[in-house]
């Protein structure tokens, strides 16, 4: 089988590549120019170098393809304007490319951005049905909406051409070489006041890295994720403070930091994505432990 895999020099997308290329299949990955050798066994692969604004790249590297693995994109802070032209703008590039190559599954990495911010009062568990951002505020905004958008061609496409597809939409992806996990648990480790914020003190079901990987396969696979979107999360939920807390243990032999007192109104506030349907359907479970997490990123950070 041929398929075609972008976002390969990313942190989920290494370790799909990696998947796949295991697997026995034919393997093509689109990178950009300046990441060609960065791409896991870029000389055992078919790499076609250029963005997702290339069309004609893109309609050839789709070409006799099965699955198209759609990993790519900008996250969270990114210029708006990028957002809309990666984001939406390339995957409905992307999606011309595999209507014209009659691809059969069209596997996208969506995010638990899209979904409304919840009422802690009333709701802390989020399914599929939840209802999506219906405006761009908070600190997700753009990006979340760049999502929702990205979503909707999927959804049209299926609806009005019959492309098959099988959406995920995770929380945030951690592992010891996630992005956001280097530029900010530093900050976090060397300020500690910071470990008091609102946001550093809700608890989220993150998802480690080969988990969502995990679900990536299946959804590329799996017969019962064709034409479905899933909630991908992890089995247990953190706060910033306590993944702080914990990969400080393991720097230091299980010496205590004096993290500041934390107020008793910023306790207890979790986010719950539920994968129930994922469990269900695909038989998708998380297998990586907060503390085996806490203790690769630590090992990461003094290699």
């Amino acid at each position: 089988m041929r398929l075609l895999l972008t976002g390969a020099t990313g942190l989920i997308g290494k370790h799909v590549l990696e998947r796949l290329v295991q697997s026995g299949h034919t393997v093509r990955v689109l990178a950009l120019p300046a990441t060609v050798e960065q791409v896991p066994h870029h000389r055992r692969v078919k790499v076609s170098a250029g963005g997702l604004e290339d069309q004609r790249l893109l309609d050839k590297a789709a070409q006799g393809v099965s699955i198209v693995y759609h990993l790519a994109g900008l996250v969270p802070g990114c210029p708006p304007e990028d957002l809309i032209r990666v984001n939406v703008n390339g995957t409905r590039n992307l999606l011309r490319a595999s209507l014209s190559a009659r691809v059969r599954r069209f596997v996208f990495i969506s995010s638990t951005a899209v979904y409304a911010p919840p009422d802690f009062l009333v709701e802390r568990n989020i399914d599929e049905s939840h209802p999506l951002r219906k405006k761009a505020d908070g600190y997700l905004k753009h990006y979340a909406q760049s999502k929702i958008g990205a979503e909707k061609l999927i959804l049209h496409c299926h609806h009005k051409f019959g492309l098959g597809y099988s959406m995920i939409r995770a929380p945030g992806v951690y592992g010891p070489q996630a992005k956001w996990i280097k530029q900010l648990l530093p900050t976090l480790l060397g300020r500690p006041e910071m470990t008091t914020a609102p946001m550093a003190n809700l608890s989220i079901n993150w998802v480690h890295v080969r988990d969502v990987t995990n679900a990536v396969m299946l959804a590329g696979t799996h017969s019962m994720a064709l034409n479905n979107i899933f909630n991908v999360a992890g089995g247990e939920a953190f706060s910033l403070r306590e993944m702080s807390e914990g990969v400080w243990k393991h720097l230091t032999n299980g010496a205590q930091k004096a993290f500041p007192a934390l107020s008793p109104r910023l306790a207890g506030r979790t986010v719950w994505y539920d994968f129930s349907k994922a469990r269900a359907l695909l038989g998708y479970i998380p297998r990586v432990k907060k503390s085996e997490g806490f203790a690769e990123i630590a090992a990461f950070i003094t290699s």
